[in-house]
């Protein structure tokens, strides 16, 4: 009998059921992988399921993918509350937070495949901006106005917790559902190909473009509860722009009555859920 061959089968038979196993182990790791710092400074720093990123006062971050596990949590330690770090996604899968993202200053996550954020995903930062549509680097340098361009057809999902104390969230994509929770002092939500944001807290404004429509722009069947509310989207991509079946309350801070603004620019707009607004 050939020797050679029987030692083949030996490992062909010895390994064979581990490799579900090596997949399994090698899946579940899943912190942000392959980075490349385009501006600025970013030192890591990997623990197990922890990983701290020590960023300048202006970062912009390339990653091949940028996913947290359930259990996993990433931090980004920036120099003060107006620091910014800009996470641009440059492979071909969706961001999933299934696990903590956690930063003290302003945190940008750009991935035209979509971000996911789960039930059990947790994000605690100053503030936190999550888009398909991609914006010039010159622009986010600036710190000025920030145009956000892109074709896709990729959604922005939120089914777990968003915090952002005294900051902003700001979630832009071609399709934004918010199944979960957000709280902050602002957010905005904005669906469409071609979205401006203004700085100072002035808001979002949409282009109108032309294209194949979609179902919905945005849909919110979660909780809002901010101080201002923005949800607008381009009345002419969408079947519907806005359809609203959550909450969103912005009358339960202390001494400051709160506004929400629903804007469909020229599409259908569908409330069936619970808005507190004392200011309209």
């Amino acid at each position: 009998m050939n020797l050679s061959r029987i030692k083949d089968a030996f490992l062909f038979h010895f390994f064979c059921p581990l490799f579900p196993f090596i997949f399994f182990a090698s899946s579940l790791l899943a912190l942000p992988k392959t980075h490349q710092v385009k501006v600025g400074t970013a030192t890591l720093s990997e623990n197990g399921k922890h990983l701290h990123i020590v960023t300048g006062d202006k970062t912009i971050i390339h990653w091949k993918d940028f996913s947290i596990n359930p259990g996993e949590i990433v931090r980004f330690i920036q120099p003060g509350k107006e620091s910014a770090v800009l996470n641009r996604v440059t492979g071909g899968s969706p961001s999933k937070i299934f696990g903590t993202l956690k930063a003290n200053g302003s945190l940008y996550l750009i991935n035209k495949h979509g971000v996911i954020i789960g039930k059990e995903g947790l994000v605690e930062v100053g503030n936190f901006l999550a888009s398909t549509l991609d914006v010039r680097n010159s622009d986010f340098l600036n710190g000025k106005e920030l145009l956000f361009n892109g074709k896709t057809q990729q959604e922005i999902t939120n089914l777990g917790t968003i915090h952002a104390w005294d900051g902003t969230v700001t979630l832009l994509g071609f399709t934004v559902v918010n199944s979960g929770h957000i709280e902050a002092d602002r957010v905005q939500m904005g669906a469409g190909h071609s979205i401006l944001l203004k700085p100072d807290g002035e808001g979002i404004y949409i282009k109108t473009s032309s294209g194949e429509k979609g179902e919905v722009g945005i849909s919110h069947t979660g909780t809002i509860h901010a101080l201002e509310t923005q949800l607008k989207a381009d009345g002419n991509l969408y079947a519907l722009a806005i359809k609203d079946d959550g909450i969103i309350d912005a009358g339960s801070f202390i001494n400051r009555s709160g506004r929400v603004y629903l804007v469909g620019d020229g599409g259908t707009t569908e409330v069936g859920g619970f808005i507190n607004a004392p200011k309209g």
